[in-house]
């Protein structure tokens, strides 16, 4: 298991996430899907907020619009650009950092030294203290449109090669400008307040795609999968590129990034417990099921089957042995990479090891585990390949009598957020729900990743 168990006090910090697409961004159909696609990560950043006071996400057109639309309402604004991928959620820890160890900043985000130009402040990741904000008359953002006005003077501070501040001498001057941010730079100059980079840190947890860049031949290779990608696009959109082609590389999760419980689950045993063929969840769920039940175990990737049904017929009880001899290893991952290290395939990585001793240790210990993994092999168990996207019948038509469903986060995941958007997917959850024709319990992560547990009676 790898799950964030810190929590974000919202409360204290009044924080909002706006996403909005970058001025440059003309094409309107790539607009549409990448606003949905990073709102997507701001609601999965919002899993973190405590449930009391969660993390208000908008969509606006543009930075200056999100600005004045909710200074009233809000002190801080995180404005993802659309095309922005949160690849690492603790990036909400950094945040927190940030705003507690710098009340008198008035933005922080990457910025850029343009050499001969002037300064920029990239559009993908920007903090604004909306207060300091107020306080510096409330400026625009500053747009690339080139212009020669009076600057300040800017004392540049190295820290690494990609990583640097700013101080202002106090000093102003006659300068061209053609980047983005100019007037956020120049504002907090005249206000005495600090415009900081983020550091390297912040910038591994995201990836942005840069979707203005070649946006049509971005679009046509997202849509069309069939034909080479163009040599026109950069790295980042080659990878999201590739999340949407990839789609069917037959990854094994071989632990669960969600708790093993049930969320909101009691005690009560039924008659069909069913759940996606990922992690030891498989194996916990066993305490769910009633004598005589059957376990229905569901996924579209048919190795994901394979390994579970593997596992169930083994009479082998180290689990490690069992891995590490089981013909198509290498499609396992655990704790977001694959398990094993090198071409061999017979050395797990520290990492792996450690996410497989922390999912034995939630059983209890080690005996508790091989108990339920003993109960696992002997109870009745199916296992279906189905796309529940396109096919729910298929699944749903295998439940009888009281029935225990997770869908775990099928709707919400990278592929699923590419792919189509929040309603549709969320239209697809409701879908596979409303084909459930027996008295059943529903688990699991919605389209905008939260949480939910409902009895549903289609009967």
């Amino acid at each position: 298991m790898d799950i964030l168990n810190r929590g974000f006090d919202n409360i204290k910090y009044n924080l909002a996430i706006c996403v909005f697409p970058s001025e440059a961004l003309r094409h309107t159909s790539l607009k549409t899907k990448l606003t949905s696609y990073t709102t997507f990560y701001a609601h999965r950043l919002n899993r973190l907020s405590h449930s009391g006071a969660p993390i208000e996400i908008y969509q606006t057109p543009n930075i200056e619009a999100g600005l004045s639309d909710l200074d009233d309402i809000h002190d801080h604004i995180l404005f993802l650009a659309a095309g922005t991928k949160i690849i690492d959620m603790s990036v909400l820890y950094d945040i927190k950092k940030i705003i507690d160890e710098n009340e008198d900043y008035m933005a922080a985000g990457f910025l850029r030294d343009p050499g001969e130009g002037w300064f920029e402040i990239h559009h993908s990741f920007l903090l604004v203290n909306v207060k300091r904000w107020i306080r510096a008359g409330s400026p625009h953002f500053g747009s690339w449109a080139p212009q020669i006005c009076e600057l300040p003077v800017i004392e540049k501070i190295s820290i690494s090669d990609n990583y640097f501040h700013i101080n202002f001498t106090g000093e102003v001057e006659e300068k061209k400008h053609s980047r983005q941010g100019w007037n956020f730079i120049s504002s907090a100059s005249k206000a005495g307040m600090k415009i900081f980079s983020l550091d390297d840190n912040i910038g591994k947890k995201y990836q942005y795609c840069h979707p203005e860049h070649a946006s049509q031949h971005f679009w046509q290779a997202i849509n069309d999968t069939t034909n080479a990608i163009s040599d026109k696009l950069i790295y980042n959109q080659i990878e999201l590129v590739k999340l949407v082609r990839n789609v069917n590389i037959p990854k094994i999760w071989l632990t669960n990034t969600e708790s093993l419980v049930f969320d909101l689950v009691n005690d009560k045993k039924y008659d069909t417990v069913s759940l996606p063929a990922a992690g030891f969840k498989i194996i916990y769920a066993t305490k769910y099921l009633n004598t005589g039940g059957t376990m229905v175990i569901y996924d579209y990737n048919q190795y994901s089957l394979d390994w579970t049904k593997h596992l169930y017929e083994s009479d082998e009880n180290d689990i490690i042995k069992i891995i590490k001899n089981w013909e198509h290893r290498e499609w396992f991952f655990a704790a977001g990479k694959r398990l094993f290290s090198g071409e061999e395939l017979n050395i797990m990585t520290k990492e792996s090891l450690e996410s497989i001793k922390k999912s034995i240790d939630f059983f209890g210990n080690e005996v508790e585990f091989l108990i339920c993994l003993s109960k696992y092999r002997k109870s009745k168990v199916k296992f279906v390949k189905v796309n529940i996207f396109d096919s729910p019948k298929t699944l749903s038509d295998e439940y009888k009598g009281d029935t225990l469903v997770s869908v775990s986060n099928i709707f919400s995941t990278d592929y699923s957020a590419i792919n189509a958007s929040l309603f549709e997917n969320q239209k697809a959850l409701k879908n596979f729900a409303d084909s459930i024709k027996t008295k059943c319990t529903i688990t699991g992560q919605d389209a905008y990743c939260k949480s939910f547990t409902q009895d549903i009676n289609n009967t």
